[in-house]
Order: C-alpha cells, then structure tokens, then sequence
C-alpha cells in the first residue's frame, strides 16, 4: 500500500534538521577558547555568517605566558575539552538517536512496503485465490457436470437395462401367463368335452335305451339302465322349464324303461316346445310318444304322430333324421296292423324299403331288415304264405352275412319263421335245415320257445326233429 505524501515529508525533515545542530554549538566552544587565548584576535575576528559552512581554524600557538595565565588557560582548555566532550557526547547521543530514529524510520518504512508488498502479495494471492477458486469452481462444475452426466448415464443405463429386464421379465411372465391361460383354457375345453361327452354317452345311452324299446334294437345293460336312472333322477330336481334337450331325452329315456308312457308323451311335448329347432330331437320325441301312444293302445294318435313326422322329415338328407324318417315308416306299419289295416301296413314297408333298402348304412338296414321281417309277419296273416316266404328269403338274401348284433337278430327271427312255415307244410328235412342255421344266427337253441310253438307240431315226432332237439339239448337222450 502506498504512503500518504504528509508522512514522506515528516521523515524527510526530521531526517535533515538534527546535524545542522550540532556543528554551531562546536563553533561556539571554540570561539570561546580563541577569545580567551588572543583577546585582540577574538574582537577583531568577524562574526561568523549563520547558514553557511563552518569550518574549525586551527590554532595559533600561543606565545609564551605568565604562569597564572597558563593555568587559566589549562582550566579554560580543560572546560573546553569537557564542553566538549560533552557536546561530542550530546552529539553520539542525539547522532544515536538519529541512527536509531532512521532505523525505526527506515524499519517502518520497511513495515510500510511491507505491508505495501503484503497487500500486494495478499492481493496477488486474493486473485490467484479467486482464479483457484474459480478455477476448483470451474473444475468442480465441470466434475459435478461429468459426474451427474455420467450418474445420468448409469442411471440411464440402469434403467434401460431394468426396463429391459423387467420387459424380459415381464414378456417372461407374460408367456407363462399365455401359458397358463392356453393350460387354464385347455382343461376348460377339456372339462367341457368330458362334461359334453359324458352327456353326450348318457343321450346315447338314453336313445339306446328308446331305440332298445321301440323298436327292438340292442338292449342296454343294467349298469347303463341305473347310469340312466340315476341321471334322470338329478335332472327332476330342475325346474322343468329350464330342461336341456339332452336331459328331457334322458327323462324320455328312463319313463320309457319304466313303462312310464303318460309322462314319456309329457316329456316328449315339453321338448318339442323347449327346443323347437333341433330337429333329431324334435324326430326322436315323435317317435318314443308314438310308441307311448301304442303302449296306451292310442293307436290312432300314434299314427297321427307318425304322420307328423313323416310330413316334416321325409325327404330330408341328414342321416341322423334319415334314421328317424326309416324308424316312423316301421312304426306305422306296425300300428297299421294293430289296426288290421294291413294293406296299408304293407305299404309303408314298401315305401321304406324303396327308399333305404339298397343303403349300405347300418343305422338305415336295421329299419331294412325289420320291415322285410314285419312284411313277412302280415303277409302269412293274409294267408299270402309264399309272399311271406320271399319278404324272408329277401331280408336273408340281403343281410344274412351281417354281423352287427341288430341285424342278426332280424335274420334269426326271420330264419326261424321260415323254419315254422316248412314244418307246417310238413318238411322235416327243410325244416331242420333251416333251424340250424337259426342256431347259428341266434348263438342258442330256445328250447321253450319251440317246445310251445304249435307249427311244429306236425313234425315233432319226426325222427330227424327228434334228433335236432336232442343235439341241441332240447330233450333227453333216449
């Protein structure tokens, strides 16, 4: 820091003024020692200039004196010489002084630029220290900025890779669940088709059961008839209104098993109004009511049914109503003998069998092989036996090789009617023959039912008779 200009004078004359003291009071002493040595020489003597410089004269060697001058002149030399030393020593002291007063000038001088070069250094020192400052500011910033880049970044990062993560984890889970839904949705379907199937067996069995009673097709075990029992007892708890088509035909079903015909034609109705639009159902409701109407001797409403049926179905191409089209075809035919209109019946065999007879179709040659069998039935009623014979010969002809269980059973039936009318005309020979292969078709021999049979009275104690019933365990050996 620089000095005030009034402090730089200060010193400049406290520095100067103190020798110039010094030199009078010298030339004073000695004024006083010449004066007392030459007197004439001291008056004559001109005063000193002030201000300008003094210089000590040397002094003139004093000529000889009294001894009482001499002494005053060795006290007045010895004050001299004291004073002088004295002002010599005023003089070391106040020279002293001086130096020291420069000294502490010149140290507070030194403390001034000191203080100036420390300000200075302070200053140097303030600005390196801001430019450190801003410098560590700067660097920091631009650290900081780096370091939150760089944790932006990683967190960037991070949360790509979470983000990814958990989208992989997620898709992850996303598949399991498509996985579980596709498992969840698969056993629902297969639960579904159990359920289904399993309702689907029991209409099954239902319409076995029906077929099995209207029209003497395979008869379904015991364990069947309970599974059906049992089923249509659950499905009487029900309101009736809310029936499917499968349980109204397990109802049907088991009232027809049961002899129940009242509420076969109840049930029957119901479901033609419940389920208007299925018509295999619809077909098969007419048919077990025309067949309860039967039981009921309600032939005439049988037949109205029937009628019905035939009006809506007969020239439709579904196989399933084909079927059903064949099965009322058969029905009236035999509710038309019931009611001895037998021209009729033969009619409406004739009219299945020119529909169906050359069908290859299991469900279609059982209707086949029943009508041929039922025409065979009128035709010996009518007293029309050689016709009967060739209804027979015509269903054996036709389906004599099969081997499905409905149909041999016809084949049978029909080979035993024909080995009837050959005993009755008195053919043993023919007679046995044909009975043979009845045991075959049918699998036994039913003794009872010949034993009670009267046309074969004629040839029962033929020998060749006598020796078919004992081969087959009809009687005892002789």
């Amino acid at each position: 820091m620089p000095t005030p200009p009034e402090d730089t004078s200060r010193r400049s004359q406290r520095g100067k003024g103190a020798p110039v003291m010094i030199v009078p009071r010298v030339m004073a002493a000695s004024a006083i020692l010449l004066a007392l040595a030459c007197p004439a020489a001291a008056q004559d003597a001109p005063p000193a200039e002030p201000g300008a410089q003094h210089q000590a004269a040397p002094v003139p060697a004093a000529p000889p004196a009294p001894q009482a001058g001499a002494d005053a002149e060795r006290l007045l030399q010895l004050d001299l010489r004291a004073i002088v030393r004295e002002e010599l020593g005023a003089a070391q002291r106040l020279a002293e002084l001086e130096r020291r007063n420069l000294i502490l000038e010149a140290r507070e001088e030194l403390r001034d630029d000191d203080l100036t070069i420390l300000q200075i250094i302070l200053g140097v020192l303030g600005t390196l220290l801001t430019f450190l400052v801003g410098g560590f500011a700067y660097f920091s910033y631009r650290n900081a900025k780096q370091e939150v880049a760089h944790a932006i970044r990683e967190a960037k990062d991070l949360v790509d890779s979470s983000t990814k993560s958990i989208s992989e984890e997620m898709a992850g889970k996303l598949r399991e669940m498509e996985s579980l839904l596709g498992q969840a949705q698969a056993s629902v379907a297969t639960i579904r088709s159990i359920k289904d199937a399993s309702e689907q067996m029991k209409r099954q069995q239902a319409t076995a059961l029906m077929d099995a009673v209207t029209s003497g097709g395979k008869q379904p075990t015991p364990e069947e008839k309970q599974e059906v029992a049992d089923s249509a007892e659950a499905i009487r708890q029900k309101p009736r209104g809310t029936l499917s088509v499968d349980e109204l035909l397990i109802l049907i079903g088991d009232n027809m098993a049961q002899k129940r015909y009242e509420q076969v034609i109840e049930d029957a109705t119901l479901l033609r109004a419940l389920h208007p639009d299925d018509e295999v159902a619809v077909a098969q409701s007419w048919i077990t009511q025309g067949y309860a109407f039967s039981q009921l001797e309600s032939h005439a409403e049988a037949l109205r049914v029937y009628e019905h049926l035939l009006r809506r179905f007969a020239n439709n191409d579904r196989p399933a109503l084909q079927k059903q089209v064949a099965q009322a075809l058969v029905n009236k035919g035999l509710t038309l003998g019931l009611m001895q209109r037998h021209e009729e019946e033969l009619a409406a065999y004739d009219e299945l069998l020119r529909r169906f007879a050359d069908s290859d179709r299991p469900e279609l040659q059982e209707p086949v092989a029943r009508a041929l069998f039922s025409k065979g039935l009128a035709l010996g009623e009518m007293g029309r036996p050689i016709e009967a014979n060739a209804a027979h010969d015509e269903l054996l002809h036709r389906l004599a090789d099969s081997d499905r269980p409905e149909i041999k059973k016809w084949v049978a039936k029909a080979l035993y009617y024909k080995a009837s009318m050959l005993a009755r005309q008195n053919k043993t020979a023919e007679a046995t023959a044909v009975l043979e292969q009845w045991v075959a078709k049918a699998g036994k021999v039913d003794c009872e039912l010949i034993a009670k049979d009267s046309d074969f009275d004629p040839i029962r104690d033929d020998p060749g008779f006598q020796d078919f019933l004992r081969r087959h365990g009809c009687i005892a050996e002789a």
